[in-house]
């Protein structure tokens, strides 16, 4: 009688361990599609952003000029108006305006800068795909502006399009005595036609003060 309780209790302790043993081989399966999933998400993620690299490299490059001068956007409190302007130009494109601080590179103290007027455009030729052009001139001292030095940003473009956002709702066109508190650049390559969209704060982005 004990010997047969002994070897029931056996039994049973074997059948626990092989219950166990399926539990866990179920749980590894699950582990093992899991990682299979990440492994193909992953690969996926890179290999879209290798592909994108190859075709729009150089819209990159533009995509950071163009938010580091919103970023660095200059508001004038002596002005009447902020110098922010955004115009439709055309019915997907925009021209932008603004004012933008620079380092000084011919000084040795890195917070000194200068100001200059900037203004991005897209412009068509005859050929296939347009170029984005950034004009550049120092701001004026004096009353005398100095002549805007033309600078082509590298790639092809199809599409220049800003919009702005006043803490409310975006907006395609700008102007007046403000700067608004953001903005969303949408560069679309020419070819693949493919659109990349970029958003960036402005930090000077407020009513400008009228009076003391």
């Amino acid at each position: 009688m004990w010997n047969r309780h002994g070897m029931h209790g056996r039994l049973r302790r074997s059948g626990v361990t092989l219950i166990e043993v399926i539990v866990a081989l179920a749980i590894g399966a699950v582990l093992a599609a899991l990682a299979f999933s990440v492994y193909r998400l992953t690969t996926r993620t890179i290999s879209s952003q290798i592909e994108w690299r190859s075709h729009g490299g150089a819209g990159a490059a533009a995509m950071d000029r163009i938010l580091r001068d919103l970023v660095c956007t200059v508001a004038d409190s002596d002005r009447t108006r902020s110098g922010f302007a955004l115009l439709r130009d055309g019915a997907r494109n925009s021209s932008l305006h603004m004012y933008t601080a620079e380092v000084d590179p011919g000084a040795e103290n890195l917070a000194r800068h200068r100001v200059y007027r900037v203004r991005y455009s897209l412009v068509r030729g005859a050929g296939q795909g347009g170029r984005l052009v950034r004009e550049a001139s120092l701001a004026a001292e004096g009353g005398l502006a100095p002549e805007a030095v033309e600078e082509q940003l590298e790639g092809r473009f199809d599409g220049f399009r800003v919009q702005v956002f006043d803490g409310e709702a975006w907006h395609d066109q700008w102007s007046g005595a403000t700067v608004p508190l953001a903005a969303r650049v949408r560069l679309e390559f020419d070819p693949p036609h493919e659109d990349v969209v970029a958003e960036t704060l402005i930090p000077v982005g407020q009513r400008l003060s009228s009076g003391p």
